[in-house]
């Protein structure tokens, strides 16, 4: 079934966030991807014993599908904007959503984490993804002590956040890492698999949520007919 989260005031997310918040102690190449910074757990001893806010950005499975990922609350709706598309193959040949250079920028969820330091968030986050441990560029970080710069430092900082993470796996299409699909290859590739590949890739499409509002989402439903 599509996951329906509907339309929400954003003044109603920060209601519902303060009362979350209340139950914690108040305690890589190019420009773009300098701004989504990915942080080695190597370098997050400094982190392990600090007691913080950390949430988690999500625009695609793990809303729906968020797993063993320690959710403190819900999804909420208001998340920074992010560039984000279907840009992705997945490991069940869905075209899952990633951040993506160039793409039109969209407000993303987030959710509170319930765990004790970064490492561990950290950590979640990966297991969740699946994302291999020798692989340091899969979890995206961002701590409010780092400099308060780009849309997700401002953002975490109005939501009064020591941190912010998220699945920062790039776009990859034909077995390449990084490389980004144009919007005639996502189609092309879609209307490829076969019948169960292109079901399970549909509802990979439906299930994410509508405020997730790509090009690429309005070509695909609009060429292959998966309409809402």
């Amino acid at each position: 079934m599509p996951l329906t989260l509907g339309k929400q005031k954003a003044e109603s997310n920060t209601k519902q966030w303060a009362a979350v918040k209340k139950t914690f102690d108040p305690y890589q190449g190019s420009q773009f991807y300098q701004e989504f910074a990915f942080h080695s757990r190597r370098r997050m001893s400094h982190h392990r014993n600090s007691s913080m806010v950390i949430a988690c950005l999500g625009w695609g499975s793990l809303i729906w599908k968020p797993g063993a990922l320690p959710l403190a609350s819900k999804w909420f709706l208001d998340g920074p904007n992010l560039p984000i598309e279907f840009a992705r193959v997945g490991e069940g040949g869905e075209l899952a959503t990633a951040i993506c250079a160039n793409a039109h920028p969209c407000t993303v969820l987030w959710a509170v984490l319930n765990v004790k330091n970064l490492e561990e968030a950290c950590e979640a986050l990966r297991v969740r993804e699946q994302i291999p441990e020798d692989r340091e560029d899969g979890i995206g970080v961002f701590t409010t002590s780092s400099s308060p710069v780009g849309v997700i430092a401002e953002w975490a900082l109005f939501h009064q956040l020591d941190a912010v993470i998220w699945t920062a796996l790039p776009p990859r299409f034909e077995d390449i890492e990084g490389l980004i699909p144009t919007v005639d290859d996502a189609v092309s590739y879609l209307a490829g698999l076969s019948a169960d590949a292109q079901e399970h890739a549909r509802d990979y499409v439906r299930q994410v949520p509508a405020q997730i509002d790509t090009s690429y989402r309005r070509e695909i439903n609009s060429r292959l007919g998966w309409h809402q």
